[in-house]
């Protein structure tokens, strides 16, 4: 038996769409990622399956239900097709950025209270299941790197740390380093002897000691390209 509650953008009375009608659309539209998180478009139930979804840019949502192996393996085959076209890839991609692992954790932890049970034994337990979702959900991620303190390199956590992170999140880590060991090179006032100064920077890691023992006493020539004056002091710029 087929039951199709809806199919097709339907006014209040009209019957729904065929379910042929309804692979014509699969053939030519790019289903919505977002119902993924509703059971992927196929839910499998006790003696049946349930089709459930819609479009990425097309008002055409489906809730059908079935036991017949012959429209569930056309249903199926359409929708998994559609899955892999491009465009669904694409789409799936835009929706997935922001997702982070922890994202993932917390929807994962809320549906364990729900069902009644407590958090994960261990870790490892926990790690495994926000892996599956996010493979489950199309996203890439990649295990957590730590530093010797046990810090997540990613998120900076400890003990909270999802143990795994998407790539969105490690690149985005990455250029947030970037810009932080730009902004954290030393920064130095360099002092001539009539009291004129200019700040500078210089290579990551280098001391005030060893700057002065750069700066100190060295001549400089001035724009003008004619007056000259020797550096005083130099004195480490402070955040």
């Amino acid at each position: 038996m087929t039951t199709i509650t809806s199919n097709g953008s339907k006014w209040y009375g009209e019957a729904p769409d065929s379910i042929d009608k309804l692979v014509e659309v699969l053939k030519e539209n790019t289903l919505d990622p977002r119902f993924i998180e509703y059971g992927n478009f196929i839910i499998a139930d006790v003696g049946s399956v349930r089709f459930f979804g819609n479009f990425h840019n097309l008002s055409h949502v489906f809730n059908i239900r079935t036991d017949d192996p012959a429209v569930i393996a056309k249903l199926t085959r359409a929708i998994r097709e559609n899955l892999r076209r491009d465009d669904y890839r694409a789409a799936l991609a835009a929706k997935n950025r922001f997702i982070t692992a922890d994202d993932i954790k917390h929807d994962l932890k809320d549906a364990r209270y729900a069902d009644g049970r407590n958090a994960w034994d261990s870790a490892e337990d926990m790690t495994r299941d926000v892996s599956a979702e996010l493979r489950r959900r199309g996203i890439p991620h990649s295990p957590a790197q730590y530093d010797a303190g046990g810090n997540c390199l990613t998120c900076g956590e400890c003990g909270r740390c999802p143990g795994v992170h998407t790539f969105e999140e490690i690149q985005k880590a990455a250029r947030t380093a970037s810009r932080d060991r730009i902004t954290r090179l030393p920064a130095f006032r360099v002092t001539y002897g009539d009291g004129e100064s200019y700040v500078t920077s210089m290579a990551a890691g280098v001391t005030l000691a060893e700057a002065r023992a750069y700066f100190v006493g060295t001549r400089h020539t001035m724009s003008d390209e004619k007056t000259t004056k020797t550096v005083a002091t130099v004195e480490e710029m402070t955040p």
